[in-house]
């Protein structure tokens, strides 16, 4: 977790966008994270497989993949624990 910083420990899951099968996106906001809140990136490629913080709001395509409807239901709203 130390890649989100101690800056984002309790931020609230706001946005999850799923470009495609592999990377889920989500939108993080905390107390001076900015009005855009953070952008987290989790990345399931064998070969690249990674978590980090880009740069951007992230698009949601339409339709969405079928997994982004469940992950939205569970994680939106939630907080991050250490």
């Amino acid at each position: 977790m130390e890649i989100l910083g101690r800056t984002l420990r309790g931020a609230r899951v706001d946005r999850i966008v799923q470009p495609d099968e592999r990377r889920v996106l989500l939108t993080l906001h905390a107390a001076g994270v900015g009005c855009d809140g953070a952008h987290v990136l989790l990345c399931a490629e064998p070969a690249t497989a990674r978590l980090s913080r880009v740069a951007g709001k992230p698009r949601a395509p339409a339709p969405p993949p079928r997994f982004a409807p469940p992950l939205r239901a569970r994680l939106s709203g939630a907080r991050l624990a250490s």
